[in-house]
């Protein structure tokens, strides 16, 4: 484990460049840019990670050759994966010193789109550069982590396991939606090595479970933050398009503006000609408190869609305002243009938090293992404070559990909400169906339930993990 030594070390390099900035809802993009780059401007180049992560990198992806790695699983892959981190020490070696850095420190040129389309304001990069990067090194230092820990060298594992963590700090630069996928990712990687016994931890000493158990103290669902920084975005690109309006009108301007982004995100764009399209949009289109009634519409019904909780989900929030703005794409064109639909990240979360609760629990099993010398007989025998995250999200009960043969079984009760004492679903063909469910409306579990019964019988098998 890092020394304290080293943790007061980096505590005094946090303080002298200061807090890392994020986005103020009531500034402008550019703003942000320029607090942005002053900071890591104050940063010491000794302890930017940004440039040691892309060199990193760069030899990374040239040895694989276009390979993946595969982590978390014992599925086909992996035991080559686990090979090619043991031929490359020396590259773990330098993701460790790289994961050690105080500070990404990327720099704004990396950050920003820097070309200009009729004045438009550097916009972020869709793809930000570091996101890759961090998740490829990431799977190389848990590969690792599983390896040391399979061969009885546990404390070297959690080693690597805080070197992962602190690569995780390195994601957030805006606090967005891509930036929270790639933070559970890597959550979800450890999660899953767990669950499918790849990371075994049936040997870990008390202490050393109490550290994993830790990772998971402060793991949140909520979505809040990273929703605001997307209404943040897009708020930012209506008061570009909008930024000469009359009476809170489009102009020219605004719509050619407008065109030209539309015609950077489309694969293909009609094009009547060009005054008849100006003079249609500057007619048709609402007014800039209009958009700003629909985006604020928008975010806040994918708010209560995430903060519901999922087994009492029936209607969604964000159907009726997507509906009202297709109904009038013409009037809503700019909001439109930009509103992502959320759905495939709300299915993601949910997954994300199933795997993480589902591991919580596996650790505090494996802990009282360690303390008593055998698995409890009912979840009721573990840690009291823990109790309310084991939620099962499909059915809003408690994980199922048995012991067969002394060793724990972890289940959720599956699209039938029922318990059927962790018999796993099987596929069409009688075989244990190894990919993960949709989540279902009370409407539509009911109407499984009654047309089609059999495809939602069965419970989800968590641990040991066998679905996808």
């Amino acid at each position: 484990m890092k020394s304290v030594a080293l943790i007061l070390l980096f505590i005094v390099f946090h303080a002298c460049a200061g807090e890392q900035p994020f986005p103020k809802m009531d500034e402008s993009a550019q703003e942000y840019v320029d607090r942005y780059g002053a900071w890591v401007e104050s940063i010491p180049v000794e302890d930017r990670a940004w440039d040691e992560m892309q060199a990193i990198q760069s030899v990374l992806l040239e040895k694989l050759d276009g390979k993946r790695l595969v982590v978390g699983t014992k599925k086909d892959g992996y035991e080559e994966s686990a090979s090619f981190v043991e031929k490359n020490q020396d590259l773990i070696d330098d993701i460790v010193q790289c994961a050690q850095n105080p500070y990404l420190g990327m720099p704004v040129a990396e950050m920003w789109n820097p070309e200009p389309i009729l004045g438009e304001p550097t916009s972020f990069d869709i793809l930000l550069p570091h996101l890759q990067s961090l998740r490829t090194q990431s799977q190389m230092l848990l590969i690792q982590a599983i390896q040391c820990s399979n061969n009885g060298r546990v404390d070297q594992a959690i080693s690597y396991l805080e070197d992962v963590q602190s690569f995780k700090e390195f994601v957030p630069l805006i606090n967005c939606v891509i930036e929270e996928l790639v933070k559970n990712s890597i959550d979800s990687m450890i999660d899953k090595a767990v669950l499918t016994g790849c990371l075994d931890v049936s040997s870990w000493s008390e202490s050393q479970l109490e550290y994993l158990q830790g990772l998971y103290t402060h793991s949140d669902r909520s979505a809040d933050e990273a929703l605001s920084m997307e209404r943040w975005q897009i708020k930012n690109m209506l008061n570009w398009i909008y930024e000469d309006a009359i009476e809170g009108r489009i102009t020219a301007l605004g719509v050619g503006r407008f065109f030209a982004v539309q015609e950077l995100s489309a694969t293909h764009v009609e094009r009547p000609r060009k005054m008849d399209r100006v003079m249609k949009m500057m007619n048709q289109c609402g007014s800039y408190s209009d958009q700003i009634r629909m985006l604020d519409l928008f975010f806040d019904a994918h708010r209560l869609d995430f903060e519901m909780n999922p087994w009492e989900r029936n209607v969604s929030h964000v159907r009726p305002v997507v509906r009202e703005i297709t109904s009038s794409e013409e009037k809503f064109a700019p909001v439109y243009e930009f509103l992502p639909i959320y759905s495939s990240f709300y299915k993601t979360q949910l997954h994300w938090w199933m795997l993480r609760c589902a591991a919580s629990c596996v650790v505090e099993l494996q802990l009282y293992q360690a303390k008593y010398g055998d698995y409890p007989e009912s979840l009721d025998e573990l840690d009291d404070d823990l109790q309310e995250r084991w939620i099962d999200q499909m059915s809003g009960k408690r994980y199922g559990y048995r012991l067969i043969e002394n060793h724990p079984v972890l289940y959720s009760f599956g699209h039938d909400r029922d318990d059927d004492q962790g018999r796993p679903i099987s596929d069409h063909n009688g075989e244990v169906d190894v990919e993960w469910p949709e989540f279902l409306t009370i409407d539509e579990f009911k109407e499984a339930l009654r047309d089609e019964p059999e495809s939602i019988d069965g419970d989800w098998i968590l641990y040991p993990l066998v679905a996808n």
